[in-house]
């Protein structure tokens, strides 16, 4: 589309995949049409001298995909040219215009095989920026004029390369992210991809230093580096983390604290202090939180800011704890217990567990408590003490009693005969012991913590079956075991259900029956085949074979298959076969995206897929000869299952009902306290995941809307009405009804509007080339915001100045500039509020336009009118009367005043304005008003066309359109309608409109006089009697009455006009009919 919304017929249109190109020309409805392959295209229209938005479309289309893409035109410029290396036209180069002012990308295209380019862009400075592989990039600033087109061809230069890797020195690994750059140029630079390597392109020939950056790390550059044309050399870079020093001691505040933890919190780095109560540690740069603590003793935290290459000292004071027990456990003959838990227990539980001396330090509050000692294999030992504040006691010992059970017994094999150097393993919750067997098959165990026990033999070649036993405390127990031959081999084939082919690389899995978790596993050859070696033989003991391989489907396992068995075979059946579709709201008709599909068949197969942003799915993997349910779920959606889909089927539509929620409510008349019936309800969503909803009320008040589970406000929205509350926010849930949300509504009138700049700035002026949207609001008398909907816009200027929607949105002529007032209108009170704005011309050195002020100013404006940016305001102000003051010049009411105040213009300017009124034949030209001398400089003029007088001016003031006044005259009279009636209105008047013109050389203001007559003579009405009055034209209106304030009778009468100046005096007359 045009600007002006209509089709744009003729522009070209291209398409482009990788290098597959097609153009199309939009017919004349502006409309375009591509049949194209699936992918990702890139859709762009030519610019032809104008600028688009958006500057280009991007899709992902998948087979019998439709999308659309629509563009607006807007007049523009050109820029064009070629791009060259050699002479030879580079093709695929990227051509960008960034807007000079913010760097924001505008439009952008591609070099053709000749290397020519074309952008279409709106008036404006820009950088054009072109980029090649293996070239330097070139950057190059426009001005471009509206209409303009300008040439700027662009020769590359072909880099060096400079190549590597950024290794981390610490821990040899790549490092992604590093910027490696130019330290002359640090524009020229490029970042480390995810393996650590990078590509540098740089200028050829030039001894140049590059460098490695990552933040917190140092470098073991800069290099110095040179590489001719087209020539990639290697540096690689080596980067260090930058790292200081915290270092310090923890005390009691008087002396050090051995084996305190010093914990760095978030950092999973934890230390223990040295004899002298002392850590050190080596970090990064960065805050850290320190937590120091030891037994007995309060913990605290500091926190600390480490800079690079700093050593901080950080000393930690602990404060003990009120009250001190410490003690040792032993065994019966005095050896150490560690590991043993000391438990004090009184209305608080404290514990502790021993070291390796057997020692323990109990931190306990003042209590009477009983403390218990205990480890596993032991019988406990228990005492009771009375702790007050502050005590210390110490040297409270621990006996434990020997509990520990025994066990022995003798490995045989399946013959009964013992078997030497067997492996014998005991595990427990507490304990894993291991024994060989002797040469009589003996062994033995002692000090087994009392309980359950898992006793397993082994030995090479041998299986031995796992035996639970319990083994009670200071008793001796005997289990014999036995060992079987693992000697035994099942054997077969796995092939192709479809064609009896063999399939290599399978996974057999063989589950002994008796031996709970123990399996045996093999794959098979390139033939299909497959032994299980090594088995255990075991009476009466079968196993249970499983087959599996990746993208096939795992048939059901072989049951009971004795040891030695042979041909045991299976039939795999390949999962090739798919199925796709689509997932759809289903009350939107909308494609859902992230939505979990899964197929399922009756063997228990199932295979997963989710939908992608087009709500597409493709299930894969599936067996083709089965029948699948496929079943969709999606989170805020009941799931749907569609059953029996044959694998290959493209076309399923499964389609999803929201678990939506509901508000429910009443609204009411706030003076009647009546339901109101047809009233707006709109719950806005607040949150990220509903939509706006709006409903009505019913004939009983009451409304029900159906919403997607959030956050909602919910409010009335009729017009000219208040709501109590405003607005009520909610939180639905799915399933939920949100009951009893009532508002009540108070109507309200209008008493008046205000209009603000929809960007909330006060600023009146706005430039031409901008985009803006107002809001108005509305006020009662109370001053409280009224509700109006939408408003009537409109503008004081033609459509060719400017523009305005219905959502208040501007749309300015870049060519215009002046005043211009924005009305915004209640349809319903006929209220109106105003705002006044003034429109500038933005203009700069390379300004070449034709402006105007649609009240008919005219400015012409050549290139280098300006050194730098200027903003050009154009007012028309009432003409002061001291500035018509002169007898022999006659002006309109209106001057004209350019601003800004004092600005001169290298190059002058073409001003034209439209000539006084009626003043045809005079001399007319444009006067610059003298404020000093208080009098109008006549500026050389000449006729322009559109009947406007040309002046070329030199700086901005105030100026108008003047004429040298003619000698006493009163003309053109002209009496309508006639006949008249007094009762009839003209232009708003009743009665007689009497126009005419006024000139004097000799007064500026002459005397004037309007006398009515009737046929016999007399004086029936004096309308002005020598009244002061301005040259030009003018009208008077007669209502048909007398001096007297009576109707004049029905007849003829005669209008006399006079007018007198110090040098003469002049009269017309003309008659007129009246009839009642």
């Amino acid at each position: 589309f045009a600007a002006d919304g209509k089709p744009f017929r003729g522009a070209t249109v291209r398409a482009q995949k990788d290098d597959l190109i097609f153009l199309k020309n939009t017919n004349n409805q502006g409309r375009f049409r591509f049949t194209l392959g699936p992918g990702r295209w890139k859709i762009t229209l030519d610019p032809q001298g104008f600028f688009t938005s958006p500057p280009a479309y991007s899709f992902d289309l998948d087979e019998n995909q439709e999308r659309s893409a629509e563009f607006q035109l807007f007049s523009g410029g050109l820029v064009y040219g070629r791009v060259s290396f050699a002479t030879q036209g580079v093709e695929h180069a990227r051509v960008e215009a960034l807007r000079t002012a913010d760097g924001e990308l505008v439009q952008e295209t591609e070099t053709n095989p000749q290397g020519n380019y074309t952008l279409g862009l709106q008036a404006g400075v820009y950088d054009i920026v072109v980029t090649a592989p293996n070239f330097l990039p070139v950057r190059e600033s426009v001005s471009l004029s509206t209409g303009e087109s300008l040439t700027r061809d662009f020769e590359l230069t072909e880099a060096g390369f400079v190549t590597g890797e950024i290794i981390n020195l610490e821990t040899a690994q790549p490092v992604a992210g590093a910027t490696v750059f130019v330290l002359e140029d640090t524009t020229i630079r490029t970042t480390s991809a995810a393996d650590g390597t990078y590509f540098l392109g740089i200028p050829p020939n030039t001894p140049l230093q590059i460098d490695a950056a990552l933040p917190g790390f140092g470098s073991n550059g800069p290099f110095t580096v040179t590489a001719a044309s087209g020539e990639t050399i290697t540096q690689n870079f080596f980067l260090k983390a930058l790292s200081g020093v915290i270092q310090g001691q923890v005390t009691d505040g008087f002396r050090p604290l051995p084996d305190a933890t010093v914990t760095f919190v978030g950092e999973d780095l934890t230390l223990t202090t040295d004899s002298d109560g002392r850590f050190r540690v080596e970090l990064p740069p960065g805050s850290y939180t320190i937590e120091a603590s030891k037994t007995c003793h309060f913990s605290r935290q500091t926190s600390v800011e480490l800079v690079a290459g700093d050593e901080l000292n950080v000393n930690i004071v602990l404060q003990p704890l009120a009250s001190i027990v410490t003690g040792t456990v032993t065994e019966v003959g005095g050896a150490p217990i560690a590991g043993a838990s000391v438990t004090a227990v009184s209305d608080t539980v404290f514990s502790e567990v021993t070291d390796s001396t057997g020692a323990f330090e109990l931190c306990l509050t003042a209590g009477i408590f009983r403390i218990t000692a205990e480890q596993p294999g032991y019988l406990s030992a228990d005492t009771t003490l009375v702790i007050s504040d502050g005590d210390s006691i110490g040297g409270l010992r621990f006996v434990l009693r020997d509990n520990f059970a025994r066990l022995s017994g003798t490995v045989f094999d399946q013959d009964q005969v013992p078997v030497p150097q067997a492996a014998v393993t005991l595990k427990n919750a507490n304990q894993v012991l291991t024994d060989t067997t002797d040469a009589t098959g003996r062994y033995q165990f002692a000090r087994i913590v009392p309980g359950l026990s898992t006793i397993t033999p082994g030995k090479p070649g041998f299986y031995g079956e796992s035996t639970t036993q319990f083994l009670p405390g200071q008793q001796d127990a005997t289990l014999d075991l036995v060992l079987f031959p693992a000697n035994g081999t099942i054997s077969g084939a796995v092939r192709d259900a479809r064609d009896s082919t063999a399939i290599a690389a399978v996974t057999i899995r063989a589950e002994f029956s008796r031996g709970g978790s123990d399996f045996f596993s093999t794959e098979t050859d390139s033939a299909g085949l497959y032994t299980l070696s090594n088995l255990p033989v075991v009476p009466n003991a079968t196993y249970q074979i499983f087959a599996f391989k990746e993208d096939f489907f795992t048939p059901a396992p072989r049951s009971n298959v004795p040891v030695n068995a042979t041909g045991v075979d299976f039939f795999l059946v390949r999962k090739s076969g798919s199925i796709s579709g689509l997932v759809l709201d289903f009350d939107t008709a909308e494609p859902l995206s992230g939505v979990r599909v899964e197929a399922t068949n009756r063997n228990g197969g199932r295979e997963t897929a989710f939908t992608d942003e087009t709500g597409q799915f493709v299930v894969a993997d599936l067996v083709p000869t089965e029948l699948y349910d496929l079943t969709a779920q999606k989170a805020g959606y009941f799931s749907e299952t569609k059953e029996n889909v044959v694998p290959g089927d493209s076309s399923v539509v499964l389609q999803l009902r929201r678990r939506y929620g509901f508000v429910e409510g009443q609204v009411l008349d706030a003076s009647s306290g009546q339901p109101l019936a047809q009233v707006p309800m709109r719950a806005v969503p607040l949150g990220g995941e509903g939509r706006e909803v709006t409903g009505m009320t019913g004939a009983d008040g009451r409304y029900r809307l159906r919403l997607i589970a959030d956050f909602y406000s919910v409010r009335p929205d009729l017009s000219h009405h208040r709501s109590s509350p405003d607005n009520i926010q909610v939180t639905v849930a799915e399933l939920d009804t949100v009951r009893d949300i009532d508002f009540t509504l108070e109507s309200q009138v209008v008493q008046s509007i205000s209009v603000q700049r929809g960007d909330e700035s006060s600023d009146p002026r706005i430039s031409n080339l901008a985009q803006l949207c107002f809001v108005a609001t509305a006020f009662d008398a109370g001053g409280r915001p009224v509700n109006i909907g939408r408003p009537t816009w409109r503008l004081d200027v033609s459509p060719r100045a400017a523009t305005i929607d219905s959502m208040g949105c501007l749309q300015l002529n870049p060519n215009f500039f002046g005043d211009l007032t924005v009305t915004a209108t209640d349809s319903v009170s006929g209220v109106s509020g105003s705002l006044k704005l003034q429109v500038f011309a933005p203009i700069d050195p390379t300004t070449s336009e034709l402006l105007f002020d649609d009240r008919g100013l005219q400015l012409l404006i050549s290139e280098g009118a300006v050194g730098s940016r200027k903003e050009l305001l154009v007012a028309k102000v009432p003409l002061a009367p001291a500035k018509k003051g002169r007898a022999e010049l006659f002006a309109e009411d209106s001057s004209y005043v350019l601003k800004p105040a004092g600005l001169t213009f290298d190059r002058s300017l073409q001003l034209r304005l439209p000539p006084p009124r009626n003043t045809a034949g005079q001399e007319r030209f444009i006067g610059k008003w003298d404020a000093k001398n208080s009098l109008w400089i006549k500026m050389p003029s000449l006729e322009a066309p559109d009947n406007l007088i040309q002046a070329e001016i030199q700086e901005t003031g105030e100026y108008a359109a003047l004429a040298l006044s003619k000698s006493l005259a009163v003309e053109g009279l002209s009496l309508k309608p006639n006949p008249f009636s007094p009762f009839q209105e003209t232009d708003g008047q009743p009665g007689l409109r009497i126009e005419f013109n006024i000139s004097s050389d000799a007064a500026p203001n002459p005397l004037f006089s309007i006398k009515i007559y009737n046929l016999e003579g007399n004086l029936v009405r004096l309308l002005h009697d020598q009244t002061p009055f301005p040259q030009g034209h003018s009208v008077v209106y007669w209502d048909g009455r007398t001096d007297n304030g009576r109707l004049a009778r029905n007849g003829r009468y005669l209008v006399r006009l006079i007018v007198e100046d110090p040098e003469g005096k002049k009269d017309i007359m003309k008659s007129v009919v009246m009839i009642k």
